[in-house]
């Protein structure tokens, strides 16, 4: 036999066993014995077939209504929509499980099951959140309700992660003002982030970026108003060096770090103080020095290339406000 022939023999092999296999499953479909469908549907589901058994719990959640199986016909049933990735209907049929059996050892189950699907219907951050503030509030719901479950990391750990994603989604909105040229409105939008999202890993760019929206927003502006606008940027700058100064943050003067080995700039936390009163200084850069980083100020800081051009922008802004103060007529405290 040809190695052609033996592969168009198995071929119709395995066609001729899979319609003898529908036809064992129409019987099943067909059969008017309760016992005998629950006892496939409960093979389906051990083989991962969870299309084939779903059909038959269906039906017999009508048939064992009222009986005591009725609670595994109906958890099987639930179970088997997760199995196929139905989140919607795995999270409705989770939900009445744990509604119908509330005394059930399998409701806290179902209620961590009906929660994870929530989790898993949240959109990417690019798109509305209401099913991500939902997961939220349906985890947060049911560690409430089992305050001494086992699953208690993994929700804490899934409501992080649902509210990084508003957190993205947030930042993102705010930020769109700006790249889009809208600088007075994305002032007020970065402003409003940082109200909403004191400790976010954005809080740094988004402040950076509220000043430069002002200035911007004051280069676009007549000479009248430019003025003004340059003094709210200055009492910005001034609230920038004190929440600086409640936090930790060391202005290092120019001369004393421009001497210093470029790790040092990577690891500013073992940096000591350079200067008796360093917030006198008026040329310099801000570093933080205290023991814990968080996770993105130190993948900021571990790249040179990022410090730097860090340190650059904030140095040119602060050069284009002095320039335009001062094209302005205004006068006062230096940066």
């Amino acid at each position: 036999m040809s190695g052609r022939s033996y592969w168009s023999l198995i071929t119709l092999t395995v066609v001729l066993m899979g319609i003898a296999g529908c036809g064992d499953y129409q019987k099943v479909l067909k059969s008017t014995d309760p016992e005998f469908k629950w006892e496939k549907a409960q093979e389906y589901f051990a083989d991962q077939r969870c299309i084939q058994s779903l059909p038959l719990l269906q039906e017999l959640i009508g048939l064992f209504r009222g009986t005591e199986r009725m609670e595994d016909v109906y958890f099987m049933y639930a179970e088997a929509h997760l199995c196929v990735e139905d989140w919607f209907m795995g999270r409705y049929t989770m939900r009445n499980f744990a509604k119908t059996f509330p005394t059930s050892e399998r409701t806290e189950e179902a209620e961590f099951q009906a929660a994870l699907c929530s989790y898993r219907l949240s959109p990417g951050p690019e798109l509305d959140q209401s099913e991500t503030r939902a997961a939220m509030d349906e985890l947060q719901l049911f560690l409430d309700r089992y305050p001494t479950t086992a699953l208690k990391d993994s929700c804490n750990s899934m409501i992080s992660k649902l509210r990084d994603k508003l957190e993205v989604k947030a930042w993102n909105s705010a930020k769109l003002y700006f790249t889009t040229g809208k600088y007075q409105s994305a002032s007020r939008a970065l402003q409003h982030f940082m109200d909403d999202w004191p400790v976010s890993r954005f809080a740094e760019e988004a402040q950076f970026l509220v000043l430069k929206s002002r200035f911007m927003y004051a280069e676009q502006s007549t000479a009248r108003r430019q003025a003004g606008i340059c003094q709210k940027t200055l009492d910005a700058l001034h609230a920038v060096i004190d929440s600086g100064k409640k936090q930790g943050m060391v202005l290092l003067p120019a001369a004393s770090h421009r001497g210093l080995p470029d790790n040092a700039l990577l690891h500013p936390f073992h940096i000591d103080y350079l200067a008796p009163n360093p917030y006198e200084a008026q040329d310099g850069v801000w570093l933080r020095q205290r023991e814990a980083y968080t996770e993105h100020h130190s993948g900021l800081l571990s790249d040179p290339m990022l410090v730097k051009q860090r340190v650059m922008e904030h140095e040119r802004l602060r050069l284009k406000v002095l320039e335009v103060r001062n094209k302005s007529g205004l006068r006062g405290e230096s940066i």
